[in-house]
């Protein structure tokens, strides 16, 4: 997802502006480092800090709502079944996905 939102940064830069850039003699590469990637950068910044506070709400929402309840049947498990890795690792798992499926949805 982020990359397409710097994809679509760097697109969003005028021609123009590129155009300008070579006239004067830049390379390719000072055009993408002076000219391209500031104005990139300034409208990519609000979509990205918006998608990072996404996952840190739906990280800490899956957090207080499921970890203990998680923790408490991963440990009935494990003294049951003596497999306390496969056990745990398994919740760790299960916790990962659904932090990442609430993200999907929320897009």
């Amino acid at each position: 997802y982020l990359a397409e939102v710097f994809r679509a940064g760097i697109q969003d830069v005028r021609r123009g502006d590129i155009e300008a850039a070579y006239a004067v003699g830049m390379t390719p590469g000072q055009t993408m480092r002076r000219i391209i990637l500031p104005q990139a950068v300034r409208k990519t910044l609000p979509p990205t800090v918006n998608t990072f506070i996404v996952f840190i709400k739906y990280s800490s929402l899956v957090s207080v709502l499921g970890v203990s309840d998680l923790m408490y049947r991963a440990n009935v498990i494990a003294t049951t079944t003596f497999r306390p890795l496969e056990i745990f690792t398994a919740r760790r798992s299960f916790t990962s996905s659904f932090v990442s499926g609430c993200r999907a949805r929320s897009e």
